[in-house]
């Protein structure tokens, strides 16, 4: 039984490496595959035009693949500290206001003396 719970924790400890290691970059990249994917299905399948289809690709290309790249951005400036483009620093601070904000108070004095 507890070389199982080893096992697990092991696993458990190995991907979260893995994401905070290669995270950011995965998750721009597959966010930007996947808008491509997305839009381009939406241009292949525009002459035969079906619920399903117009739903996969709006789904994928449009709404999936756009929130994974932000996702991407956010774990970079969640590490060092500031953004990678400023594309997706207006897209996290300007609706949230700083509260998802993973750059707020940094190299600003939190304690008093």
């Amino acid at each position: 039984m507890s070389g199982t719970i080893i096992f697990w924790l092991v696993i458990v400890i190995v991907a979260a490496l893995l994401i905070w290691l290669l995270g950011s970059i995965a998750l721009r990249l597959i966010g930007i595959l996947a808008t491509a994917g997305g839009l381009l299905n939406l241009l292949m399948t525009a002459g035969t035009f079906t619920l399903n289809s117009a739903a996969a690709s709006l789904l994928g290309g449009l709404v999936i693949g756009p929130l994974l790249w932000l996702a991407g951005h956010w774990l970079f400036a969640l590490k060092h500290h500031h953004f990678k483009s400023p594309l997706a620093q207006r897209a996290v601070q300007q609706p949230f206001h700083g509260r998802l904000d993973p750059t707020r108070n940094w190299g600003i004095r939190t304690f008093n003396q």
